[in-house]
């Protein structure tokens, strides 16, 4: 397994591909100390963390110092170990501190949506209510206007029944008009 990390580093030393090179050294770094070689171990961590500090990757900075601070807590450098683990800190506190921020950013847009939404939600309401009244005050009036036509109807009805039974009336007058004259006219 050393042999082929050891290769892999070395393939990607030379391309180029610094945060794999990282990933496969605290991997060598590990077998180094399981096995006992601490110092191998040691330089291996050292050079990992200087990549990753490099390429500015806060999560394998903390990696590498962690793993640093057990490396020198194991050979007895107590204040290595401490400085190391002092960096591990403050780079999980800035990893912490970095998700803290995305997700009250992310809270903060969320309310902001939310707002939005509840203020288009709130217009869409008014304007629904306005066109509610508009609607009502349309139906009465077209209820006004079809009262309107039907009482003109019903007067024109009531009218028209009215001069029909006058005219029927007055052609009854004339007609016994029409007798009486021609029975005046039969007496004379």
């Amino acid at each position: 397994a050393r042999y082929h990390l050891q290769k892999a580093i070395d393939t990607y030393r030379e391309i180029g591909f610094k945060s794999e090179l990282t990933e496969y050294l605290i991997s060598l770094s590990r077998i180094n100390i399981a096995s006992g070689n601490l110092n191998e171990a040691l330089d291996q961590t050292a050079e990992a963390l200087m990549i990753a500090q490099n390429i500015g990757s806060k999560s394998w900075i903390a990696n590498c110092a962690r793993l640093q601070a057990d490396i020198y807590s194991r050979l007895g450098r107590w204040q290595d170990a401490y400085h190391s683990h002092v960096l591990y800190k403050q780079m999980t506190d800035s990893i912490m501190n970095s998700q803290n921020i995305r997700k009250f950013a992310l809270l903060e847009a969320d309310y902001g949506f939310q707002k939005e939404k509840d203020s288009i939600a709130n217009v869409q309401m008014a304007e629904r209510l306005i066109f509610d009244a508009k609607l009502e005050k349309q139906q009465a009036r077209q209820r006004m206007t079809l009262m309107g036509f039907a009482t003109v109807v019903l007067i024109a009805l009531i009218l028209g029944v009215f001069f029909y039974q006058n005219k029927k009336k007055n052609n009854e007058l004339a007609r016994l008009n029409q007798e009486v004259q021609n029975q005046n006219i039969e007496i004379k």
